[in-house]
């Protein structure tokens, strides 16, 4: 149903970030501590198991006999009734209700609620954008465009220079940030980080000298693979494969860097 990052050994007093990413057709529920935070901050202090809980975000129920329910019905897909379901409460189909045979409803009913999907991209050269998936009908959908070091944001696709943005669903939308080199450098700079440095070392990442810092990382997909609000003396994001990686200080410029 999904994976979760963040595993491995840690220094007692570490802060691990825990994320947990669904696979297409599910969606995050809760850890085994009831936890329903995603990403999570864990401060490891002895050896610990966390198990991240999916379910399906596309549920199949038929009904074949007589069912009652007495309280609420939430179905994400598709309900077929082939002979008798009474509702006493609420009824909600996010896709498609058949019935063959009776359906009663005593308070209310709602029905085909639509999904739409959001693609945002960019040049990962000079930068990501975050925000994509796929969200039900009138969702309101926050979008960023996070430069590389050296690069500054421009525009999205559609002529706004709004950045952070938000988008609402009513249509499937398609987006690109574009971004551009200024004549002077701009983002995380020594001049406003002067003692932040990042290091990698195998598939960990490393930022000292950013304490108090809110830190995110993520992959050039956009996918954000680690963050913390408040980055320790010696903040340690472990990534689950090599690759390149985009790790943001604050809100600037993200800085490049590459798990060998």
């Amino acid at each position: 149903m999904g994976t979760v990052l963040g595993g491995g050994s840690y220094a007692e007093g570490d802060t691990a970030t825990l994320t947990a990413m669904a696979n297409c057709g599910y969606r995050f529920d809760r850890w085994n501590d009831s936890v329903t935070d995603n990403p999570r901050q864990v401060i490891v202090a002895t050896d610990t198991t966390f198990t991240a809980f999916f379910v399906s975000d596309a549920d199949t129920v038929f009904i074949h006999d007589t069912t009652t329910v007495r309280d609420t019905l939430m179905l994400h897909d598709t309900l077929l009734v082939h002979d008798t379901l009474t509702i006493t409460d609420t009824l909600l189909v996010h896709d498609t209700l058949t019935v063959y045979d009776t359906l009663t409803i005593h308070d209310t009913v709602g029905v085909a609620l639509a999904y739409y999907t959001l693609t945002v991209s960019a040049d990962p050269l000079s930068g990501i954008a975050v925000g994509s998936g796929r969200f039900s009908d009138s969702t309101i959908v926050e979008i960023a465009a996070i430069p590389v070091e050296g690069n500054f944001f421009v525009e999205w696709s559609d002529g706004s220079t709004e950045n952070p943005r938000h988008v609402v669903m009513t249509e499937d939308i398609t987006l690109q940030a574009l971004f551009d080199m200024p004549p002077v450098p701009t983002g995380v700079s020594e001049a406003e980080f002067p003692e932040a440095e990042v290091t990698v070392s195998g598939t960990t990442i490393t930022v000292r000298g950013a304490e108090g810092v809110r830190i995110r990382v993520y992959d050039v997909q956009g996918r954000l693979m680690g963050s913390t609000p408040q980055a320790t003396a010696n903040q340690r994001f472990r990534m689950p494969v090599t690759g390149v990686y985009l790790v943001q200080l604050g809100n600037g410029a993200a800085r490049r860097v590459v798990l060998r």
